[in-house]
């Protein structure tokens, strides 16, 4: 079996030495002569309630803690008249003297003014209770409870209306994120990441090369430890102020800034193992072999006769016992944080390194963020986030008929032993085992490694004109930089080989840089409250990449391309670049904050449309209303708040690639032939075309309209949210299919679509303390449904297929984007006088045979839809499944007592297919390879008749292993994705080692899922992020089963 070795001073007792060492250190530093030690809880003046997270501050000193999960503080002060000051968000600021006590028990009033706090939104930052678009919201207490790998993970099961699809459970795996469904046939469907105002470039082709078959994840460089909170635009009257990049949703992710006051560290730290969490159940050695010994009878060709008594291979080689193992993780943050009241800093680093649940994978991250913010004078704030981060990516080819280390495991014959005799790895030999290599010896040889390095990076000046009037400035960069190494060395297993060794290698640059400058007016005249923002933004991206391979190295141990066979290198190089400058304008009002309003409005210019059509505007309007605030509802506002909302607003799409408007010609290797004066022909360099001008290629807009209404009752404990949207996306972006007689290589970039997306989302929450008990109970429900509502073209489009499968989706008008497409299976043929009933003779006295002549008992009947008599692939396919789910859910709940904390995080979907393709390639019912141990104990014979599985044949005139809705199963499941059980120390003992915090937790991920799906994981996400191939399981990775334990300290 593959295991990696965990070994114990890399994984716990490194995370405990670390732990001790710094108990250590801060445990013997001096205390300070002559302090006092105050001690005390904060609570809610109106509730009773204990309030976490209050900052608690000696005036004019440093010296600063924060209260714990029960609301205890301790802190030491210089003298019995020091003076502390407490405050935290939504509560009015307090300010209290000491005057010789040693308990001090603190109540704070609410801010009316900052009650529901503030959410950050585009350009800046709105109070809750006055946002008229529809925004989620994910807090730091909320992320900081569940260890999660990357940001895409800190989203899942969050929000309503936000499908977070993992697409791959490998080390550093990508996940597919649709805000409000799909929108695009061809182009992209993820949403724009805003990372402290700076744009992240997340298009895979741009900032990597593929990670085995599946694509990469763009955001896994980015350390999510230094998230403090997540907001999700969700409709175009909240994203419009992002115009042309906001048609998919925008996600805001503010990092942690410092406060002021006294120094502090936190360190975070966690380790765990891993386990693949199901395998599918295979026929072992002896089954394998009597099945190939009846597939030989009854196709009447030879049989292995080392086979004749099967029962002499026992049980042979499993190989997914051999792919799949135990495996490792561990993380490390460490954050310094603090500053003066004109000055704030944090710095924070990561080290995240994760072993793969399937051989030779592996994914590490390095990463170092440092964000300031300063006062420089009354009229001046400048700041800036800097973060660095760096990956090492070994990875494994999966989502692969041919190629993947998952397909290979599972059609392998379990009568090929792992090694020989020799200790050497085995081959396939002879014509009776599968022609697939040893898969652990060829992913155990083969180098794929994808480094990355990632810069996020911004600027900024503040000019404070006036209490009111301010302008600011900003640069940001994002900057990716890619070296991806594929290997493969020479080798000779068996029949299989590999004379000479092969090595390509990709390096790929991409930047881009965005300068925005703003100038708010805020205002207030007696009820009448204004905020107007206008802007201006200039944004640049551009890159390169080259591919260089070569093969027959001198030395097999040195993988480099200098060392390769000089007559066998090739390269390849490409550029890019583009531009997008845009102006923008919001004015927010609302009277008495009872009647609101916001409109945005923003114009866009993109470098990748012609001249004539370069510019879009993009305008939304929302308003809202708060019935609770008239006189004639003001008897319930003790117990019931209420705003009711509606918006309406556009916004575009360029997501497409630079310069596709103009066209484009071949020169290489393309000559004209002429004949001379003696009549000899002569060449001539020549050109053809491969990509179609087309100057009328436009924005693709987005039209949506929102009604939502929040109910918020007893004191802010119960709060629901219900929203209902219509979304048109029209001159949807696709590339049009041309016929290939036409010499075109490139498909044309045209403006030919429509497609609707609508919707229902329901948030409620619910939250109590009842002394040391205290709960928090989040749901989450959303309901989408896709339709193609208009497409340029009379036929279907866009069907989707691979090579030895065929097509398996298509996006036709009437149905969603990506609807599985393929045969109806009705049953399977128990006798003759079936088939005989079914075929026919015309009046000519020719045979019409329903399927094939040569159908036989035991093969699958099909649907004839065209009602002809006959099942043919142009009549009698048509829509069997959707990938799209009926509807999705999360439910978050903490619950705390005393010193014990307990999160469990659940989520799921409802109604959705999935296509099931190791399930293609294990039962079939032909050839050599191996078939689950189901198949073998349930296959049809004469003698044992089935209504599952087909009759066994390696011709199979029938084509049983057509696409079908054999291959479709239901997608369906509710994952437990996290339980985390925490203990914090009591405050007094935490102070006493020099301590401001000190947690303890065992957490699991993925604990167990719910689900009729046969597969390895029913989470299935995009193919290559390509939405026709949504819900397509190819052979995923599986995401693992984790337990981990760790520790958080405030130091």
């Amino acid at each position: 079996m593959y295991k990696h070795i965990i070994h114990p001073g890399s994984l716990g007792h490194m995370l405990l030495k670390i732990v001790f060492l710094l108990l250590f250190i801060f445990y013997m530093q001096p205390t300070a002569a002559q302090t006092i030690e105050i001690t005390g809880t904060v609570t809610d003046d109106q509730t009773g309630e204990t309030l976490p997270g209050v900052n608690v501050v000696e005036v004019d000193t440093q010296r600063g803690v924060t209260t714990d999960a029960n609301g205890v503080f301790n802190i030491s002060v210089a003298s019995e008249e020091s003076m502390l000051r407490f405050s935290f968000i939504g509560y009015l600021t307090e300010q209290v003297q000491v005057n010789g006590r040693r308990i001090i028990n603190v109540s704070l009033a609410r801010d009316i003014v900052s009650l529901e706090e503030y959410v950050v939104v585009g350009y800046g930052q709105q109070s809750k209770r006055v946002v008229t678009g529809s925004i989620s919201s994910i807090d730091s207490e909320r992320l900081e409870r569940i260890p999660v790998t990357s940001l895409d993970q800190a989203i899942q099961g969050q929000a309503a209306g936000v499908m977070v699809t993992q697409n791959s459970g490998a080390p550093g795996g990508a996940a597919s994120i649709r805000v409000r469904g799909v929108f695009s046939v061809t182009g992209g469907n993820e949403p724009l990441y805003v990372i402290d105002g700076v744009p992240v470039n997340t298009n895979p082709m741009q900032v990597e090369t593929t990670a085995g078959t599946q694509m990469g994840n763009a955001l896994a460089s980015l350390n999510p430890n230094d998230i403090a909170s997540i907001e999700i635009l969700k409709d175009a009257s909240a994203a419009a102020i992002y115009g042309a990049r906001a048609s998919r949703g925008v996600v805001l992710i503010t990092t942690k800034r410092g406060e002021s006051g006294e120094g502090r560290i936190s360190f975070d730290a966690y380790t765990g193992v891993q386990n693949v969490r199901k395998t599918y159940n295979m026929a072992n050695a002896t089954q394998w072999a009597s099945y190939q010994n009846y597939l030989a009878e009854t196709g009447n060709s030879a049989a292995n006769p080392d086979w004749e008594d099967p029962t002499v291979l026992g049980e042979g080689t499993n190989w997914q016992d051999e792919i799949f193992g135990s495996a490792a993780l561990q993380s490390y943050n460490l954050r310094f944080s603090g500053g003066t009241d004109r000055s704030t800093y944090s710095i924070s680093g990561n080290y995240y390194d994760q072993d793969g649940i399937i051989l030779n994978s592996n994914f590490k991250r390095y990463s170092i963020r440092a964000n300031s913010d300063n006062k420089i004078n009354s009229w001046f704030n400048a700041g800036s986030s800097i973060y660095f981060g760096r990956t090492d990516d070994n990875y494994v080819n999966t989502d692969d008929e041919y190629h993947s280390v998952i397909a290979e495991a599972l059609r392998l014959s379990p009568a090929l032993p792992l090694k020989d005799e020799d200790g050497n790895f085995a081959g396939p030999t002879g014509v009776f085992l599968p022609d697939i290599d040893n898969t652990v010896a060829k992913h155990t040889e083969k180098t794929q490694q994808l480094l990355r390095n990632k810069i996020i990076g911004s600027v900024y000046g503040e000019i404070l004109f006036s209490d009111r009037l301010t302008f600011r400035s900003s640069f940001g960069i994002d900057y990716t930089n890619t070296n991806q190494i594929w290997f493969e060395p020479s080798f000779e297993r068996g029949g299989m080989s590999n004379e000479t060794a092969r090595l390509n290698e990709w390096r790929m640059e991409h930047t881009q840089w965005i300068n925005e400058n703003i100038l708010t007016y805020t205002n207030s005249f007696g009820k009448h409250n204004v905020n107007a923002l206008l802007g201006f933004s200039a944004q640049e991206h551009f890159g390169n990449g080259v591919r260089i391979s070569g093969n027959d190295l001198i030395d097999e141990s040195l993988p480099a391309i200098n060392l390769t066979n000089p007559d066998t290198r090739t390269g390849q190089g490409w550029k890019y670049h583009g531009a997008v400058l845009s102006q923008f304008g919001r004015i927010t009002y609302d009277y008495d904050t009872k009647y609101l309003l916001t409109a945005n409005i923003r114009r866009d210019g993109s470098s990748k449309f012609g001249p004539k059509n370069r510019y879009g505007v993009f305008p939304s309007v929302s308003v809202g209303w708060r019935p609770t605030e008239e006189p004639f509802l003001e008897n319930l506002k003790d117990i019931l708040e209420a705003r009711l909302r509606f918006g309406y607003g556009q916004v575009g799409s360029d997501a497409i690639p630079d310069y596709f408007f103009i066209a484009t010609l071949n020169t290489t290797d393309v000559y004209y032939v002429f004949n001379n004066e003696n009549n000899e022909e002569v060449y001539a360099p020549g050109a053809v075309p491969t990509r179609l001008e087309n100057p009328n290629l436009h924005w693709e807009a987005s039209e949506e309209f929102n009604w939502g209404a929040d109910f918020s009752f007893l004191n802010n404990r119960l709060n629901l949210t219900l929203e209902y949207f219509i979304k048109n996306t029209k001159d949807m972006l696709i590339q049009m299919p041309i016929p290939a007689t036409s010499g075109i290589t490139q498909w044309p970039w045209v403006n030919a679509g429509k497609v609707q997306n609508k919707g229902l989302e329901i948030e409620l929450g619910f939250r109590k303390a009842t002394g040391d008990f205290q709960y928090n109970i989040s749901a989450n429900f959303s309901s989408i449904n896709n339709k193609v509502k208009y497409l340029a073209s009379e036929n279907d489009l866009y069907y989707f297929g691979l090579p030895g499968i065929g097509t398996f989706s298509l996006t036709r008008e009437g149905y969603p984007i990506g609807a599985f497409y393929g045969f109806i299976v009705e049953g399977i043929f128990q006798d003759p006088e079936e088939i005989e009933n079914l075929n026919q003779i015309d009046e000519e006295g020719n045979d019409i045979y329903y399927q094939h002549r040569n159908t036989a008992p035991g093969d699958y009947k099909f649907k004839d839809i065209s009602g002809d008599g006959m099942v043919r692939p142009q009549t009698d396919r048509t829509i069997i499944g959707s990938p799209w789910p009926d509807f999705t859910f999360g439910l978050n709940m903490s619950f705390s007592y005393k010193n014990v904390d307990l999160v469990a995080v659940m989520d799921g979907v409802y109604g959705n297919d999935i296509v099931n393709m190791p399930k293609m390639w294990m039962e079939s019912m032909g050839g050599r390879s191996n078939i689950s141990q189901d198949a073998y104990e349930n296959f049809w014979t004469p003698d044992r008749k089935s209504d599952t599985y087909p009759r066994p044949t390696i011709i199979d005139p029938n084509d049983n292993s057509r696409f079908s809705t054999r291959w479709l199963e239901d997608g369906s499941f509710l994952r437990i994705r996290t339980v985390t059980i925490g203990y914090t120390l009591p405050h007094h003992y935490a102070n006493a080692m020099r301590m401001e915090r000190l947690r303890v937790y065992i957490s699991a991920q993925n604990l167990h899922v719910f689900t009729n799906y046969s597969g390895y994981d029913p989470e299935i996400g995009s193919y290559r992020q390509d939405a026709r191939a949504t819900g397509v399981d190819f052979g995923r990775y599986p995401s693992p089963r984790t337990i981990s334990i760790g520790v958080n300290m405030g130091l």
